[in-house]
């Protein structure tokens, strides 16, 4: 089909990326340097209903930090969402958190642990083969030792939900069916 511009006020005079819709349809979530912001990129949220989507709001400083933070991915039932953020506390570079949404707003961020994030970058965290929960198969990208340069794609997996505790502490590799 043809492309259509999403015009404000999802849109504004700044950068907008990487849009994460609801699996419900009804709020989408994306990365803005917009004014009104805690850092350099934050999150926000556009809630939408007869064909319309509501002027953006932050999702507010529980998920915020002072550098970039950005969705990547939602659980099926629409309640737990990954994002990766620079922001200060965390292992290194760019951290893979999760928080859950709790009505209109998103709470606290935790770290899905120093198994999975390393001192350098891991951005676009994903899962597959998990019933839409956190758990199975988690894909990201890493600078990390080991990979062949630059950003590499990496893959761990474990039985059950996550724990950032141990998650990834087994070697598990990622393959087609």
């Amino acid at each position: 089909g043809a492309r259509v511009h999403m015009d404000a006020p999802v849109n504004s005079t700044a950068l907008e990326c990487c849009p994460l819709p609801s699996h419900d349809g009804t709020r989408f979530y994306f990365c803005s340097t917009r004014s009104g912001g805690s850092g350099e990129v934050d999150v926000w949220i556009s809630e939408g209903s007869g064909g319309v989507w509501g002027t953006p709001y932050n999702a507010g400083s529980a998920v915020n930090s002072s550098g970039t933070d950005c969705p990547r991915w939602i659980s099926d039932d629409d309640q737990t969402l990954l994002l990766c953020s620079t922001g200060p506390g965390g292992y290194g570079g760019a951290d893979m958190y999760s928080t859950v949404v709790e009505g209109d707003s998103l709470g606290s961020v935790v770290s899905l642990g120093p198994v999975l994030n390393s001192p350098v970058n891991e951005w676009g965290a994903g899962f597959l083969d998990n019933m839409g929960m956190l758990g199975g198969t988690i894909l990201f990208g890493s600078g990390r030792p080991g990979g062949l340069g630059g950003l590499d794609l990496w893959s761990s997996a474990e039985e059950g939900a996550l724990d950032p505790a141990t998650w990834g502490s087994t070697k598990t590799e990622f393959a087609p069916p």
